[in-house]
């Protein structure tokens, strides 16, 4: 394989990579910083991006690929297997002598041990920090919006509502420097991340209506689906898009408006204030239970002098 093949989350007994390389902005070679070892730890039982070179593998080629793929941190474990992450286990730092297989490329060189990983910097420049905003400043401004995380972790509809009630809606990603800026103010996380995209009938759709087209950065083959699904940034996979039933609990990326007014006041609506207005002068929507047939909906929705909401395009149900 050729250096900068795709790398792909594949089981420890794979030994074979497929397909295809994100479309992220490609990194800057020329502003490349240090690459150094920063030790031999346990190997974390965590989900990693990794190669596995049986005759090639050696610590710059583990290094050069992940720095390629926008990662800040290459490990080498077994004498064959690179994995590439954001992050590295800051624990206790084992004896540099554990990490003892040589190298299948190099056999002068270690790559790690077994069930231990030598780790090493990429020399992954990293742009300096923008502008912070949203709750708690806790955003950051990209291109007159501010990016905000909300860390509860929730189902799709209520990661749509908490952005709706900070002002704005789940985040759309339309181009690749909005993906690398989202990368980079997310970097090290640990969860899934909802998005403001979903698949309807046969395509993908942003939650303002408009189609998925140009941009993408999907995993291979998440896009393919046949049924509901919404769009998420897999935390294991340097957060390329996959998909996912409107039941999972992730966090929740938001698009809000910039400057971020604190006071901001939400389009609430309907009975109690359970419901929301996605639109100034559009109607107020509100969920009033589940698992109702269509008689015990009607007459639900009766007794508060509403009705059903009528679904019949693809806007319609992204508004729903």
């Amino acid at each position: 394989m050729g250096l900068g093949a795709p790398i792909q989350q594949a089981p420890p007994e794979a030994g074979q990579i497929t397909k295809v390389c994100a479309q992220l902005p490609v990194t800057n070679a020329s502003a490349r910083g240090a690459q150094e070892s920063r030790g031999c730890y346990d190997d974390p039982a965590v989900d990693a991006m990794y190669i596995r070179l049986y005759s090639s593998m050696t610590p710059q080629v583990c290094m050069d690929r992940c720095f390629l793929r926008g990662y800040a941190y290459a490990g080498l474990t077994s004498g064959t297997i690179c994995e590439c992450e954001q992050l590295y286990n800051t624990g206790e730092a084992l004896a540099l002598s554990e990490c003892n297989v040589p190298c299948s490329g190099d056999p002068s060189q270690m790559c790690g041990g077994p069930g231990k990983t030598e780790v090493y910097t990429t020399g992954l420049v990293r742009p300096p920090p923008r502008p912070r905003c949203g709750p708690g400043n806790r955003g950051v401004v990209f291109q007159n919006q501010c990016l905000y995380i909300s860390t509860a972790q929730e189902a799709y509809a209520l990661a749509q509502k908490t952005c709706m009630l900070a002002g704005g809606t789940l985040a759309k990603i339309d181009s690749a420097n909005k993906q690398a800026a989202i990368l980079n103010y997310l970097t090290g996380i640990t969860e899934h991340v909802w998005v403001g995209t979903a698949h309807f009938t046969d395509h993908w759709v942003h939650l303002d209506g408009t189609p998925l087209t140009g941009y993408t950065n999907w995993r291979t083959g998440k896009d393919q689906v046949d049924n509901i699904r919404f769009m998420r940034l897999n935390a294991a996979d340097n957060l390329k898009w996959d998909n996912y039933g409107y039941w999972d609990k992730n966090m929740a990326l938001c698009d809000l408006p910039f400057p971020w007014v604190p006071d901001h006041n939400p389009k609430i609506c309907g009975l109690d204030k359970l419901g929301m207005r996605v639109n100034d002068g559009g109607p107020c929507l509100i969920s009033l239970g589940s698992q109702l047939n269509r008689l015990q909906a009607e007459y639900k929705c009766h007794v508060v002098g509403a009705q059903l909401v009528s679904v019949n395009t693809p806007m319609e149900k992204v508004r729903v």
